[in-house]
């Protein structure tokens, strides 16, 4: 353990229970501790970058989780009565490692140990007797710490008296050995690659190095070799007996590990391959459970077999008597598709989370795709977090050495300008790095462009040339170059990085704490010892190198090359610049890709993206998609709704993007689409005149039936009490695009009359919104100044048969038809919520006005509102586009609108 570890698990110790936790605070801990530690011959423990490191670890914020549980099963909650009686010995030791060594910060700490016992009661009680069965699943951001959570859980499960824990990871070879090596630290305490059972001289790791902790008794016939993934030979070598020492394995999603792992199990346990393993209770923790597991045969097909890693962990759980399945994954779109009562006499329930969800907050300190791409869609935003992190730079110079779509036998003759931008960044950001001597000792470089290895490989050589290029002239000079290295770099940091710098610790306080400014000589002064650190590894199934991060203590500088193999749960420690072009048409592949996210504690300003204008669309939308699911859930969850009722919709994306695999979409499941507390509006139209026409007369119509306007609001028409019938006619005679999903007509429709049925929804107030100037249109005999709105055009845009824009409503335009109470109270209610909660509101301040969600959550049930929007855009005959909104208050008696998703569904809605 380093001089400053010591010193900030010293200052920790000391703050642990103080409060106010203020500066002087912070200080005085600080003072202490690093006095403390400069006792010792040859410390010298930096005191103000302490300090830095004690504001940073105590003031982030972390919202609380929310949970979706099936009601109707008959779990009864077990761990308060049983809490003071379990030892906790395994979960405390790893609280422990979190914060002496890892650094975490408290609030982070606190947070973490109360959802791990959220999950934990979720599961059964080991000790109950007889047969039970439960499946649940727990959603975290990207790179967010979902790992550290389930090896938390797996900690508290074998202290309450789980005996078995398989911990299933992705396909390769390396994230099961990575996953492995993260047990050794958080769960075992000794290295697995060295000896597998527990010995007084196996070589302490992690939780076995803390002062005064022992190892404690565990058996793991998997080790964290590369090829220590399960075997029948290594594990009868332990001539094991359920029942005594817990037995963890991390095993990868492979259809002969997880059988002949199967057959292991059934052979020591005491009942043969003939009954379920009784008093065994088994935890299957199912990392990346969107990937490989879910099953997607289509049901009432000619074969109903499930596909064979889903039938493997079916056939595992039901080895053992008493089970449980948690999946784990940042990417739930797959998994919300699962046919929830699918059922197979051989393999038994299908993996769908039918008795609980649970969705993890994120820390303030967590680099997420909301902060590297904003928000620009949100419909209920105010305007406070829309843009994002300045870390993007745009590649448009790949196409001819690079192209999107290429064979695997490409020979890639020289590398893109950008590409060699982006290494001159890298060398830059490690030198900054080492400037502050801040933040862990990694570096890394991700370049994923390709998943052919072939390819790979042609761009490694060159890139190692580049490298080796730059290495030289930083260390030998330029000899009569015209532009020497010294005076590119200076430039890159001076027009570049030391202005965004600035930028992002002004804007973001609360990531950059730690983000000192740092002078040009600082840098350059650490050039030469940082870019000669560097070396370049290609990461793929045929290449032998690793990312051996572990056995470089003072840490490692890589530029990783490769593919699919980077693409999941593979952790790149301290990375700072990806160049990534590789495409995917769908939300969970692209997310997972998305190395860049999570935690760059001291280090988030140097970092950059360097992406195409196209995938960076995409991930502005996926965003928008995942956040909006996000949101539904913790919706769901204040409602009491079951998990069954979740992912009921996910936004679809105009151009094609899918939402996850079309396999694992094809199940005849039937769906709702609810409208309650919503609003949907219209963001793509038809540049076809007729269709515009059409449109057009129809609202000029409605409009004119409509009668004396009522009101004159801020240049706005605005009428009210008019009757839901008259509204859901004129809604179900528009045609709107399949880009505006979200608002098609015939679905509103039919929602509004069904309240209108239940006494809801009969009232509604129009109105006609108005720019306050520029030029006139007239509809409906009145004359308006149609709304300007900034046509979104992506790379791959249709735009010469479709007008499309990123959001039709402004923020303040649902308020038009409250009243000063109600106006009031919408406003206190999202103050309140921001008070309750600053990290998971959606505001970075005080908010200002009342949220969409407030507004329509106090607007009365059988009030709704109607906004349309005259365009400033015009169709090929001059005549402007007009879009709607429908702002819909909550039900008293929901009315889901009902339908089968069917392959043909698929087809026809997604483009699939």
């Amino acid at each position: 353990m380093s001089d400053f570890t010591t010193a900030r698990s010293i200052a920790l110790n000391w703050l642990d229970g103080v409060s106010p936790l203020d500066g002087d605070t912070l200080r005085q801990a600080a003072e202490i501790a690093a006095q403390a530690v400069n006792r010792r011959p040859g410390s010298d423990v930096d005191l103000e970058a302490l300090v830095r490191e004690l504001e940073t670890n105590l003031t982030v914020l972390v919202g609380s989780a929310s949970t979706l549980t099936d009601e109707q099963s008959d779990h009864v909650p077990w761990l308060p009565e049983r809490r003071a009686s379990i030892g906790w010995k395994f979960s405390r030791r790893y609280q422990r490692f979190l914060q002496e060594q890892k650094g975490w910060a408290v609030p982070t700490l606190r947070s973490s140990d109360d959802l791990t016992d959220r999950v934990l009661s979720l599961m059964e009680d080991p000790v109950r007797p007889g047969s039970w069965d439960r499946r649940g699943m727990v959603v975290g951001e990207v790179q967010s710490g979902k790992t550290s959570n389930y090896i938390e859980l797996a900690c508290k499960a074998v202290d309450a008296g789980y005996k078995f824990v398989v911990v299933l990871t992705g396909a390769t070879n390396s994230l099961r050995a990575q996953t492995q090596l993260r047990f050794d630290e958080g769960f075992l305490g000794w290295d697995t690659r060295l000896d597998l059972q527990l010995g007084s001289n196996n070589r302490r790791v992690g939780v076995g190095t803390l002062l005064a902790e022992t190892l404690l008794p565990a058996i793991s016939p998997t080790n964290a070799r590369e090829n220590g993934d399960f075997s029948l030979r290594v594990a009868n070598q332990f001539n094991l007996r359920f029942g005594g020492d817990p037995v963890l394995m991390v095993v990868k999603k492979n259809g002969t590990v997880l059988r002949n792992l199967t057959r292991w199990a059934r052979s020591v346990g005491p009942s043969g391959a003939d009954a379920p393993i009784p008093n065994t209770p088994i935890l299957v923790i199912d990392d990346e459970a969107d990937y490989a597991s879910v099953n997607t045969r289509p049901v009432g097909g000619d074969d109903e077999d499930p596909t064979v890693i889903n039938g493997r962990i079916r056939e595992l759980l039901n080895t053992f008597e008493q089970r449980v399945y948690v999946g784990y994954t940042a990417t739930p779109f797959a998994n919300i598709f699962i046919f929830p009562d699918m059922e197979t006499d051989a393999h038994g329930r299908d993996l769908f989370p039918r008795d609980f969800l649970v969705n993890l907050p994120v820390p303030s300190n967590h680099v997420g795709p909301t902060r590297v791409f904003g928000l620009p869609e949100d419909p209920d935003d105010d305007g406070e977090r829309l843009d994002p992190l300045p870390l993007i730079r745009l590649v448009d110079d790949h196409h001819e050495h690079i192209p999107n779509s290429h064979r695997t036998n490409l020979r890639v003759d020289a590398l893109p300008e950008s590409l060699h931008e982006a290494l001159r960044a890298f060398i830059l950001t490690c030198a900054a790095r080492s400037a502050r001597g801040v933040g862990a000792p990694h570096n890394s470089m991700l370049i994923h462009v390709t998943r052919f290895v072939g390819v790979q490989i042609s761009i490694a050589d060159l890139v190692r040339d580049e490298l080796r290029d730059l290495q030289n002239r930083i260390r030998y000079g330029d000899g009569d170059s015209t532009v020497p290295i010294m005076d590119e770099l200076r430039d890159m940091w001076s027009n570049d990085f030391a202005p965004t710098s600035v930028e992002v610790r002004e804007r973001y306080p609360d990531l950059t704490r730690e983000c000192g400014e740092v002078s040009w000589d600082g840098v350059r002064s650490k050039l030469l010892e940082s870019s000669q650190r560097i070396e370049v590894r290609v990461i793929n199934g045929s290449a032998q190198e690793a990312l051996d991060y572990w056995d470089h203590p003072d840490g490692m500088s890589v530029v990783a090359i490769g593919g699919d193999k980077l693409s999941r749960g593979l952790t790149l420690e301290g990375l700072s610049v990806s160049y990534y072009l590789r495409t995917s048409r769908m939300y969970d592949t692209l997310l997972q890709m998305g190395r860049w996210f999570g935690y760059r504690p001291g280090y988030v300003d140097l970092c950059r993206l360097y992406i195409s204008e196209e995938l960076r669309e995409y991930y502005e939308h996926i965003t928008m998609a995942t956040e909006e699911l996000r949101q539904e859930f913790d919706q769901m969850s204040g409602r009491g709704m079951s998990p069954r009722e979740f992912g009921l919709r996910v936004r679809s994306h105009p151009a094609g993007l899918m939402i996850t695999a079309a396999g694992k979409m094809r199940h005849g499941t039937p769906m709702t689409v609810s409208y309650s507390g919503d609003i949907s509006e219209t963001i793509s139209f038809e540049r076809d005149p007729i269709v515009n026409r059409r449109n057009h007369e129809r609202f000029d119509n409605f409009i004119r039936s409509l009668g004396k306007v009522q009101a004159n609001p801020s240049g706005n028409h605005v009428w009210r009490e008019v009757d839901g019938g008259h509204v859901a006619d004129l809604l179900e005679e528009l045609s709107v695009h399949l880009g505006s999903r979200r608002a098609r007509g015939d679905y509103l429709a039919r929602y509004i009359r069904d309240q209108n049925g239940r006494g809801s929804l009969g009232d509604w107030t129009v109105a006609l919104i108005s720019n306050p100037r520029g030029d006139t249109v007239e509809l409906g005999s009145l004359s308006v100044h149609p709304v300007r709105r900034r046509e979104h055009l992506p790379e791959h845009s249709d735009a010469d048969t479709v007008y499309r824009i990123r959001r039709l409503v402004s923020p303040t335009d649902e308020m038009i038809d409250l009243d000063e109470r109600e106006y009031r109270r919408a406003k206190e209610r999202t103050i309140r919520q921001y008070e309750n909660d600053p990290a998971g509101s959606r505001h970075r301040a005080r908010p200002t006005r009342p949220s969409g969600p407030d507004i329509r959550r106090i607007r009365d049930h059988g009030r709704g509102l109607l906004l349309i929007y005259p365009l400033q855009e015009r169709d090929g005959e001059g005549l402007p586009f007009v879009g709607f909104a429908a702002s819909f208050p909550h039900a008293v008696h929901d009315t889901p609108v009902g339908y089968v998703v069917n392959p043909v569904y698929w087809q026809e809605e997604l483009g699939i």
